[in-house]
């Protein structure tokens, strides 16, 4: 708990001397460190300072100055005419893109291969907010109201920009309201581009600011909820050395193969895809895989619904459930 002390500098002075009156304690608070949600629109008639940093600056205008830490360091000037300056808070966000996130066809883009993070904004005082970028890269920001419909991202869009905070990042000055969520999405001004960026936002009270990882897919008869797709690559390599089966719909056992075990870390429905110079089998099992029985467990194969004879297997997965990806070859 922080000891705050409520100072009126809103009245004028009945002593003519000093143009406004002096400011007084009215009353304490003991509040918590979300004092914006509680007291959010403090700065014009009241001013929240901590007991311990107020300056008498001159004899004769003893609240000039007020200097006190709220958040993150802030300075607060009142004038000797007892006019108080904006009051800007400041909040900082990092993250990064990376090849693990997730892609998509951002505004005005022309491929689906742009990274993006999504953050999902609330704002405990309707004002202005400014919003900028500091990354390495060309970044590009859009601010959307939420829900948003990744696949048609521009449907949500309220606004966008990629340099106005020069050196090629993005600065976002809008409205916001607090009782509303909005989405920010970071991205980039071209393709396949990766880096570590971080946000700054001021405004007159703290912002906050949380990675979003679910969108809504919209159609005309339902809303669902979807989140984006994560990739993860396995490398692996068939020889002589590899055990051999009789794989299913098959009558010979001379068929190498390599099993993965898998375990889904949240349930929900993935994809299984193939690359490989041959043509290739993919069998799904459930709990276990024995070579000498190979249908037993079985839950899903395939051999073509991917490019050139690769295996696409489309399958719901549950949480901490173990399956087993078996990989052989079509001859």
């Amino acid at each position: 708990m922080i000891e705050y002390l409520l100072i009126d500098i809103s009245l004028p002075s009945s002593n003519p001397m000093y143009g406004y009156r002096e400011s007084y304690i009215t009353q304490y608070f003991l509040v918590e460190t979300k004092l914006m949600q509680t007291m959010p629109n403090t700065r014009y008639l009241h001013l929240i300072i901590q007991n311990n940093d107020i300056q008498r600056v001159c004899y004769f205008a003893p609240w000039q100055m007020i200097l006190f830490t709220f958040f993150k360091l802030q300075k607060i000037q009142i004038d000797v005419c007892g006019n108080a300056v904006d009051a800007r808070v400041t909040t900082n966000y990092t993250n990064s893109l990376s090849s693990y996130s997730s892609t998509f066809m951002r505004p005005y883009g022309y491929t689906n291969n742009y990274y993006f993070h999504a953050i999902a904004v609330r704002v405990f005082s309707s004002d202005s907010y400014s919003f900028t970028s500091n990354s390495t890269f060309d970044i590009y920001g859009s601010f959307h109201h939420y829900p948003v419909d990744i696949t048609i991202p521009s449907q949500s869009m309220i606004t966008y920009d990629y340099y106005n905070g020069g050196d090629r990042q993005f600065q976002i000055n809008l409205d916001l309201q607090s009782n509303q969520t909005y989405v920010l999405i970071v991205s980039t001004y071209s393709p396949n581009v990766t880096g570590l960026f971080t946000i700054i936002v001021e405004g007159p009270s703290n912002v906050e600011l949380i990675h979003n990882d679910y969108f809504v897919l919209e159609t005309t008869t339902t809303t669902t909820t979807i989140r984006p797709m994560i990739t993860s690559d396995y490398l692996g390599f068939l020889s002589s050395d590899n055990l051999q089966f009789n794989r299913p719909t098959s009558n010979s056992d001379n068929h190498y193969y390599q099993a993965i075990e898998i375990t889904a870390t949240l349930s929900g429905t993935y994809i299984f895809m193939s690359s490989s110079t041959f043509g290739i089998y993919g069998y799904f099992y459930e709990n276990s895989f024995d070579p000498y029985y190979p249908n037993l467990n079985l839950i899903a194969s395939n051999s073509d619904d991917g490019d050139n004879k690769q295996f696409r297997i489309n399958f719901t997965l549950q949480f901490q459930r173990k399956y087993i990806l078996v990989i052989t070859s079509f001859g």
